[in-house]
Parts: structure tokens; sequence; C-alpha cells
């Protein structure tokens, strides 16, 4: 009868064994899962920060290229001077805009994220800055053709007028969106974060 205790001592201890090990994995769990969403919130706050400038960024482009769009239909049937000037003035805007998103496309490139979905979202938000970036070099390498073809004595009949407005009839006629709105939705709807939480 004496040992009675003892036997259930005996076995009483590999349970509490088990459930201070499950207790330590779940706390340890939980740790990485609170770094997960302070990493989350991180990412949702810079991206958050980062819009305004550049959905502005967006607006500028489509401003600049509706101009060289225009521009680009009155070449060859009006004033060249005034043609190449407002040619090199579209130039220098749409170079100035693709520093600007090189400049934003880094501050989130710098973000220090472990967690895999995070990084997953930083990647996109990244590559949305690079399309943008991509499509302005692709507009800017056909027009400053057009300026080495003048610059060489041509006025008119310049070969790459036609393929650069058709890419920017492309661009003009896209639905404009919220710059990196996708990226902060998803962020919102994972880790069920507020608009107070994320801020303005």
């Amino acid at each position: 009868m004496r040992r009675f205790p003892r036997t259930r001592v005996a076995v009483g201890l590999p349970f509490l064994t088990t459930v201070l090990l499950g207790s330590t994995v779940l706390l340890a769990g939980c740790g990485r899962n609170d770094r997960e969403v302070a990493e989350g919130l991180a990412l949702a706050r810079l991206l958050r920060r980062l819009a305004p400038e550049a959905n502005d960024l967006v607006r500028q482009e489509r401003e600049v290229a509706n101009q060289l769009r225009i521009n680009l239909d009155q070449s060859g049937s009006g004033d060249f001077a005034v043609f190449s000037k407002n040619l090199a003035t579209s130039v220098d805007a749409l170079t100035t805009i693709g520093t600007r998103l090189s400049e934003l496309r880094q501050h989130v490139h710098d973000g220090n994220f472990e967690a895999p979905l995070v990084l997953v979202v930083q990647h996109d938000a990244e590559a949305e800055f690079q399309n943008q970036i991509t499509q302005i070099e692709g507009f800017v390498t056909l027009a400053r053709n057009i300026e080495l073809r003048a610059s060489l004595g041509r006025t008119k009949g310049f070969p790459e007028v036609d393929a650069l407005i058709h890419q920017l009839v492309l661009f003009l006629s896209q639905p404009r969106e919220e710059a990196l709105g996708s990226q902060v939705q998803t962020l919102k709807n994972e880790y069920r974060f507020t608009d107070n939480q994320i801020g303005t």
C-alpha cells in the first residue's frame, strides 16, 4: 500500500514532462508567430507610408505620357523646334519619375524581413515598382532614339514614333489602380490588421 503513491509519482512525471515540453513548443511557436505578425505590420506600415507618393508618381507618369503622345501625333506636321523641345521635356520628366521610383523600390528592398509570407509581399511590392520603372525606361529609350535621329538631321519620318505611340496608348488605356494597395490588403487579410493599426 505504501508503494502506491510512489507508483503514481513515477507515472505522473512522464506526463508532467510531456505537458511542459508541449507548453515550451507552444510558447516558441507563439514567439515565431508574434515575430511574423510584427514583420507583417512593419511592412504594411512602410507600404502605406510610401503609397501616397507612389500614387502621385503614377499620376505624373500618366500626365507626361499623355503630353508625349500628343506631341508625337504632331511630329512632322508643325514646328520641329517646338516638337524637339517638348520631347526633351517629356524625357527629362520621365527620367525624374523613374529615378524616384527606384528610390522607393530600394526603401522596400531594404526592409529586413524573414517570414515567408512577408517576404512574398515585399518582393511583390518591389516587382510593382520595377515594372513601372521598366515601362518608363522603354518610353525613354524610344524617345531618345528620336532625339538622336533629330540631332543627325532628320525632322520627320521617325521609325520609333509609331512604336512609342502604341506603347503610350496601351499604358493610358489601362485602368488606374492604387499603388501598393493589393500588397497592403494581403497583409490586412492575413494578419487581421486594421487601418488604425497600420496608420496612414
